[in-house]
């Protein structure tokens, strides 16, 4: 919510100097607007899409009990595994 706001405070603020710009260097007045699409779309990008990619990590969580949800040791079936390897045990001289 505060980067959306922030983005589209300076989509303003840029906006604004593009126009004075556009006015000092060619000398014609422009005005320049927002397209409601624009607005729509960073909208939907800045408040919708976060609030989308919430959902299942939070119903996962809810999904079983506090105890299980809260032991870090407890092994589930979306874990990784991440493997570190040398290159000089990979086989790759590292000059």
């Amino acid at each position: 919510m505060p980067a959306t706001i922030i983005g589209f405070g300076l989509l303003y603020i840029f906006t604004q100097g593009a126009q004075v710009a556009l006015y000092i260097w060619m000398g014609v007045q422009v005005q320049v607007h927002l397209h409601p699409f624009t607005v729509l779309l960073g909208l939907v990008t800045g408040l919708l899409i976060p609030m989308l990619s919430n959902i299942y990590p939070i119903k996962q969580a809810l999904g079983t009990t506090l105890r299980d949800a809260l032991d870090r040791f407890r092994s589930g079936v979306d874990d990784m595994e991440i493997n570190f390897i040398r290159l000089e045990n990979a086989g790759t001289n590292v000059t």
